[in-house]
């Protein structure tokens, strides 16, 4: 019995605003436990940060409590990376880099679709590098799931596959971290989860930026609803949505973080 495994990765940029003359001068004062974004937003004042501390094997515990007493606020703990997110007392950072349990600090720094930065609605037109307009987005998305729209070869063809070629099964779950999924007889949304409005609650799918169905379709889509000339990699597999970009395209590490470690403690019940 052939079965087709996809691991799916969907590879976010992380964007930081450094001006050339602070970053030289911070690269020679930063400690190594603390990474540029976070000294960057030090400097502006700020009273608290949220950051990623990494700490140590066998920690944890230990610093969760010290934190607690300074009154910071523990947001999330992750024990796969032996992590915790925090909305950290700003003053805390330089008695926390002294400490032998802390490994690394690290500012919970936005994400973005673009690998560049937030995205900006473009209301002339689709040129090329240029973001689109929400409802340019929803007539493209119409458009290619209409039958008898396409004019171009299909991905599976481009892709030298054959009708013999595997096509995956129901049985077999793929998970799409990304903007969401909007609904849509193209695919088969077995779970999804929402961590910008929902806080990785089970909700409704639903995709405000496109970029996470897009990427749905091309692994997962059954072309339904083209008559087959979008169909996508393995038309048959069941799609696990995990929504941590906002209908900007903006997201937290955290929610990303958040995001893989519950896909892999619950890789078997979601068949993934």
């Amino acid at each position: 019995m052939r079965r087709l495994f996809l691991i799916t990765i969907t590879a976010f940029g992380l964007a930081v605003p450094v001006s050339g003359a602070d970053a030289q001068t911070g690269a020679k004062k930063r400690s190594p436990k603390v990474d540029q974004a976070l000294e960057e937003a030090l400097r502006t004042g700020a009273a608290t940060q949220n950051v990623i501390i990494r700490l140590k094997p066998g920690n944890r515990a230990k610093i969760r409590r010290h934190l607690e007493d300074h009154g910071d606020v523990i947001q999330s703990e992750h024990p796969s990376i032996d992590a915790l997110v925090v909305e950290l007392h700003s003053a805390d950072v330089a008695e926390l880099v002294r400490r032998n349990e802390v490994a690394t600090i690290a500012l919970d720094a936005d994400i973005y679709a673009n690998g560049a930065g937030k995205a900006k609605p473009n209301t002339k037109g689709t040129g090329r590098g240029k973001a689109t307009a929400p409802g340019r987005l929803k007539k493209i998305v119409a458009d290619s799931t209409t039958a008898g729209a396409a004019v171009t070869t299909t991905l599976r063809e481009t892709l030298g596959l054959t009708a013999d070629s595997p096509t995956g099964s129901a049985a077999i779950g793929v998970a799409i971290i990304d903007s969401g999924i909007a609904p849509s007889d193209n695919f088969r949304v077995t779970r999804f989860y929402d961590y910008i409005k929902g806080h990785g609650r089970s909700t409704k799918p639903y995709d405000d930026f496109g970029h996470g169905t897009h990427i749905a379709g091309l692994i997962g889509s059954s072309g339904v609803r083209s008559g087959g000339e979008f169909q996508g990699v393995a038309p048959d597999v069941s799609l696990i949505g995990l929504k941590v970009l906002d209908q900007t395209g903006v997201g937290k590490t955290s929610d990303v973080i958040r995001a893989l470690d519950f896909v892999v403690a619950n890789r078997e019940w979601l068949n993934v």
